[in-house]
């Protein structure tokens, strides 16, 4: 975590990194920073370059068979 002052509040690098990036400079193009989650929920959004497939994971209880049939 970042230095907390009298004048300014505590707040993350990353925090202080994303307010450095996205700062105005004449003649440059701003960039938004996001993190892994971010760029591949936009992606599965847009359809870019993934796949969505939806897996059913079913698990079962031998021991509830077990105790019905013992």
């Amino acid at each position: 975590m970042g230095k907390e002052t009298e004048n300014e509040p505590m707040i993350s690098n990353q925090e202080k990194y994303i307010n450095l990036s996205t700062r105005k400079r004449d003649g440059v193009f701003r960039i938004d920073l996001i993190d892994g989650v971010e760029l591949v929920e936009r992606l599965k959004d847009l359809r870019l370059g993934v796949e969505v497939e939806t897996v059913e994971n079913v698990v079962v209880d031998p021991s509830w068979f077990t105790s019905r049939f013992s």
